[in-house]
């Protein structure tokens, strides 16, 4: 339910799944709240979840009153760690667990918790994601990208970069990262072949506005099946035009698709938004096609290459300059790169701009304006504070740095 909803609540609370909620820190804002009243009527509370990643409220909770204790709280949860392992033990002395037949004897059998388990990991195929889902482990953010030995493993001369013909035959698909006029637009363009989809053309569009960018992807729209196009931030506009056409032109759109059929939506746009749920039920899929035998095959690309090993570089640990030095790239070029997933959400901050560094660069701006130029707030900032940690934080709060 909502946070407000919590309020009010009274008698045993169960929240299931808490490290999934979207605004974690509203809802336990709203319990806590509840918690402390000794006139409230809430007699216990009781919170489950599978981890979903480090340093959510949950994660918190757990690794404060569980996993590393903190020193001196006065208020303490209980918490209980359940795996695979023991809930299946559990499952096996109840009896719960059904019967195999035995492979020596011929003879049925009851299945042993090992039994159980193994099957259950084979099943499940995912062996990156088993820790966090059955083991109950909180896996760091790092170790959910994808390594550049994945990266590489999926290029090949199959693919291209700049391959559209609007006349090849075959089952298209497309993908759109709407940037806006400040930032690139990307347009993925795959063909489908047997249980593949391999390149065909990777489209960047720059300061261009939204009828600009709908003409240049027009074409490729045409050829797909269906297109995927980001639904957060500047790309609700456009996904919406592209769904539902402009009005009082002769455009009327390709229409909205939805898996769900409820909704009766069987067009070509497929508006995507990218919260924390949708994101962790698009991981596993999308990683699995760069696994062993990867199913996504890219072009042989230095710049796609390029972000992605940067990113993978900075998560080892590496410091900034470390990794322009072993890149032989300059720091700007390597803050460029992962200034996009700052922005995307998938990065924070933090690994770019030391937090002093953020307040002082926060107050130099407060004080005199993004607009008064690079030079002028580097000479107010302190002199630790570099050039690049400027441009990063008013890249980050969409300002230009020119």
């Amino acid at each position: 339910g909502k946070p407000a909803s919590l309020r009010g609540f009274t008698g045993y609370l169960v929240i299931d799944e808490f490290a999934f909620f979207e605004d974690q820190k509203e809802v336990w804002k709203a319990v806590f709240a509840v918690i402390v009243n000794p006139m409230a009527s809430i007699k216990r509370v009781i919170i489950t979840s599978t981890p979903n990643g480090q340093g959510d409220m949950f994660h918190k909770l757990v690794d404060e009153n569980f996993l590393n204790p903190k020193e001196g709280r006065r208020i303490k949860w209980e918490v209980q760690k359940v795996t695979i392992h023991e809930a299946a033990k559990a499952w096996e002395e109840a009896g719960k667990l059904g019967t195999v037949i035995d492979e020596k004897t011929g003879e049925e059998r009851p299945k042993t918790a090992e039994e159980y388990v193994e099957e259950t990991r084979e099943a499940f195929d995912c062996p990156e994601a088993w820790p966090q889902e059955f083991e109950c482990e909180f896996l760091d953010a790092s170790a959910n990208l994808l390594s550049f030995d994945m990266i590489t493993a999926a290029e090949s001369v199959e693919a291209t970069e700049h391959g559209f013909d609007p006349d090849e035959p075959g089952e298209f698909y497309g993908g759109f990262d709407f940037g806006g006029i400040k930032d690139p637009s990307i347009f993925w363009f795959a063909k489908k072949v047997g249980d593949k989809l391999i390149t065909r053309d990777v489209l960047t569009l720059r300061e261009s506005d939204t009828g600009e960018q709908l003409a240049a992807v027009r074409s490729r729209i045409d050829k797909c099946v269906r297109v995927c196009v980001d639904d957060t931030g500047p790309g609700r506009g456009f996904g919406d035009v592209a769904a539902n056409g402009i009005p009082g032109t002769d455009f009327g759109g390709w229409g909205e698709y939805d898996a769900d059929p409820k909704k009766f939506l069987s067009g070509k746009i497929e508006k995507v938004t990218f919260s924390e749920p949708s994101k962790r039920e698009l991981f596993t899929p999308f990683r699995l096609c760069f696994g062993k035998e990867p199913k996504f095959i890219i072009p042989h690309a230095d710049w796609i290459r390029q972000d992605f090993h940067s990113m993978q570089m900075l998560q080892s640990g590496k410091s900034l300059e470390q990794i322009a030095r072993e890149r032989a790239l300059t720091l700007g070029t390597i803050y460029n790169h992962l200034m996009k997933y700052v922005k995307e959400g998938t990065l924070s901050i933090d690994h770019l701009v030391s937090r002093p560094h953020q307040e002082a660069i926060g107050r130099v701006i407060g004080r005199v304006g993004a607009e008064s130029g690079l030079q002028a707030i580097k000479s107010l900032c302190p002199p630790q504070v570099s050039y690049e940690e400027i441009r990063a934080m008013l890249a980050l709060n969409g300002e230009s740095s020119g």
